[in-house]
């Protein structure tokens, strides 16, 4: 009876554990395919997670937080505000795509200025910041000036080497910038990317066709998916 009380339990997807609750489901859209690599998490707070790339996802919320709206959003999609007692009820989330309206095309003869950012120099710092598990969806990353009229072609970053990890695989990240501070994704694909733990590294980012319109700045953030 113990064992199968036991392996009752082992099935329940909200489990209380020392003042807080864990969250386990699914992030899927409303054709039931799941969305990797979606994000979770309350605004202004510690508590974040990043599903996977079949779109599960476990979230741990503390007692003091479980009056918050949680938070899930992807790319592509509309955000969903959901509160701890309704993921009680059912921890699956779906999101809505988002419906891209076709404004009026204008065809002129403005050639778009490609560019390459990043690093030119070794920077004096590392990537352990993403690594503390504290904040499982931590990013770092930069903000750069561009042309008005511009395609951005490529990004190029610098790991110091290190001996922990042979890979890590990382989600970049694409923002408008308002007042010097990362605000809205500019991104309607997932962009990933692996690569070892040491020296240069360059992402092609040509394939994505990402052309900005009357924007002097752009931020990218690198964030980690996973290593190995």
């Amino acid at each position: 009876m113990i064992r199968l009380l036991l392996s009752i339990l082992l099935f329940f997807t909200i489990v209380n554990l020392h003042a807080q609750t864990v969250i386990q489901g699914t992030v899927s859209n409303q054709h039931n395919s799941p969305i990797p690599y979606s994000a979770m998490g309350i605004k202004n707070s510690r508590v974040a997670a990043l599903a996977n790339e079949n779109g599960s996802y476990r979230l741990v919320v503390p007692d003091s937080l479980q009056h918050k709206p949680i938070i899930f959003s992807a790319i592509g999609h509309v955000e969903r505000s959901m509160t701890v007692i309704e993921l009680k009820t059912n921890s699956n989330v779906v999101l809505d795509e988002k419906i891209q309206t076709l404004n009026e095309v204008v065809i002129n003869t403005i050639k778009l200025k490609e560019k390459t950012v990043g690093q030119r120099s070794r920077p004096m710092l590392t990537f352990s910041r993403m690594f503390d598990h504290t904040v499982p969806t931590i990013e770092q990353g930069s903000i750069f000036e561009i042309f008005p009229q511009t395609r951005l072609k490529s990004f190029r970053f610098y790991i110091i080497p290190s001996s922990k990890f042979s890979k890590i695989n990382l989600k970049v990240n694409l923002y408008s910038v308002n007042g010097n501070t990362p605000d809205k994704s500019v991104l309607n694909k997932t962009i990933l990317f692996q690569c070892t733990t040491t020296g240069w590294q360059h992402i092609d980012l040509s394939p994505y066709d990402l052309k900005f319109k009357d924007m002097d700045k752009i931020a990218i953030t690198l964030q980690l998916i996973e290593h190995t």
